[in-house]
């Protein structure tokens, strides 16, 4: 049986970042489709389903069971990891939420914090904030790719630990390492985020103060907007000549 029907591109994308023959610990598995489909495809041995809501976890279950997949894959009710032990999985794939639960979730599982795990995130919000916490935590992104679903588009992070903490630079917060995938999926999430940026320096009241801030706005911008391969629009006023 094939489960790629059930995957989005997010999904999709995670399960192309799992290192093959790593065990996984799927975080908020919901139905199990990512982890079963792992299994299936023999990328994975094997894992941790794990959910917070007994609900998504019983259907994870059923699936589990009607694949015959019980022996491979355990199932687990907990907050985040601390239902799972270190022995248990390689690769951690946490998917589907924001960036700041997820950052809340590593944070908290102290065990991550050896070269020999990976981590596989789909921040549904706060990206650069999750990449800030990434760097200065010491899990630098290895990868990214992006990724779209539906009219959406999103970016699936890799990383690992190595312990070198460092502050990242405003442009890396917001483009993390989508600039080096060079293909369109993460050109349309770094056009995403410029276009977001722009429209909150426009949102700005024009007053000497807020003019600084607009210009800050729109240099970020502008500076997306170069790595996705595009024209930088320039300019501090709306319809972005430069004036005034």
């Amino acid at each position: 049986m094939d489960l790629l029907h059930k995957l989005d591109g997010r999904l999709l994308t995670a399960c192309d970042l799992v290192r093959p023959g790593a065990r996984v610990a799927d975080v908020g598995t919901d139905h199990g489709y990512l982890i079963c489909q792992l299994v299936l495809s023999k990328k994975s041995p094997g894992g941790v389903a794990c959910d917070i809501r007994e609900g998504p976890l019983s259907s994870a279950r059923e699936l589990i069971a009607r694949l015959g997949l019980r022996e491979q894959i355990s199932v687990r009710l907990c907050d985040g990891l601390r239902g799972v032990a270190p022995s248990e999985a390689d690769d951690i794939v946490i998917a589907g939420m924001g960036g700041e639960l997820i950052a809340d979730i590593i944070e908290a599982a102290s065990w991550l914090r050896d070269p020999h795990y990976r981590l596989v995130l789909q921040p549904m919000t706060k990206v650069p904030e999750l990449r800030r916490y990434l760097a200065r935590s010491g899990f630098p992104v290895l990868r990214e790719q992006g990724a779209r679903a539906g009219r959406f588009s999103y970016t699936v992070i890799s990383a690992g630990y190595t312990g070198e903490c460092r502050e990242l630079s405003e442009f890396e917060a917001f483009a993390g390492k989508l600039p080096e995938s060079g293909d369109a999926l993460s050109s349309a999430w770094l056009l995403h985020a410029a276009a977001r940026l722009r429209a909150i320096g426009d949102s700005l009241a024009k007053s000497d103060t807020d003019r600084i801030k607009r210009s800050d706005y729109y240099k970020l911008s502008d500076e997306l907007l170069a790595a996705a391969g595009e024209e930088p629009k320039g300019g501090d006023r709306l319809d972005g000549t430069g004036n005034l």
